[in-house]
């Protein structure tokens, strides 16, 4: 995808195509984070042994870190091609910081354990993805067509916060959608 979208900067004009394209890349991994969190649970009990149920809990939020980290990927590749490299490694040391001070306070006088890891990461990540795209509008544009953007990011958070909040609810989401799948 990189070499596509590096090929596709250089030429004059293809603003939306870059962004429409940063936008399918974002909702693709996005249903791949959903499709994590649904199959995780099943997956955890087929492969380990009963004592790892338990970690079932950690997949959604290690899930949403991961999508924030692939997310500012073309971020990233914009500052690349604005030639804003040194702005990239600023950026990408300042989200480091805040992830060592996130632990310091998570793990320190908090105690949260592994959920302050997690916390501290997802802290970081969206920092760094929100920070890099202010700086990235500066030296390139890229048009991002942010109404659906902005449908398909809430979608995926509505979606990912309700298998959250249906799984303690006692419902087998994984057969639940195997039989909808079959009715329809």
């Amino acid at each position: 995808l990189l070499p596509h979208f590096l090929d596709r900067a250089r030429t004059e004009g293809t603003e939306r195509e870059l962004g429409l394209l940063v936008s399918r890349y974002v909702a693709l991994f996005g249903l791949l984070g959903l499709a994590v969190i649904v199959l995780a649970k099943p997956a955890i009990l087929i492969m380990a042994t009963p004592g790892y149920d338990g970690a079932a809990r950690y997949v959604a939020p290690l899930t949403l870190s991961t999508w924030l980290f692939v997310a500012n990927k073309p971020v990233s590749w914009s500052l690349t091609q604005g030639r804003r490299t040194g702005l990239l490694s600023t950026l990408h040391g300042a989200s480091m910081a805040l992830l060592v001070i996130g632990l310091l306070i998570f793990l320190g006088p908090l105690q949260y354990g592994v959920m302050g890891v997690i916390y501290a990461t997802i802290i970081a990540n969206l920092f760094a993805l929100v920070v890099g795209f202010r700086i990235s509008r500066v030296g390139f544009r890229m048009e991002l067509p942010r109404a659906r953007l902005a449908m398909m990011v809430t979608l995926i958070l509505a979606g990912a916060l309700a298998l959250i909040l249906l799984e303690p609810a006692g419902l087998d989401l994984p057969r639940l959608l195997v039989q909808l799948a079959v009715l329809l």
